[in-house]
């Protein structure tokens, strides 16, 4: 069986009203309901190109995320000395 994990939503009690009307005629759950509308919607989100560096660093690569995360902290560990 698959780990699932539990999550709390405060939700308006109009749109809990429309969640369950439209999870009675899918024929699931609401929490099923939930995971489909979910699922549908985080599949339809399109890949982020990277845009292109400008300017006069044009040569060279942007960092992703994790490189800028190392670097900060190795800065931040020689800060700190």
């Amino acid at each position: 069986m698959i780990a699932t994990s539990m999550m709390t939503v405060r939700i308006e009690p109009d749109l809990l009203a429309a969640l369950k009307k439209r999870a009675k005629e899918a024929g699931r759950s609401v929490s099923a309901e939930v995971l489909s509308l979910i699922r549908r919607e985080l599949s339809s989100i399109p890949p982020v190109k990277p845009m292109p560096t400008r300017g006069r660093f044009t040569e060279y690569e942007a960092p992703d995320f994790d490189d800028l995360r190392r670097l900060r902290r190795s800065f931040s560990k020689r800060a700190r000395r």
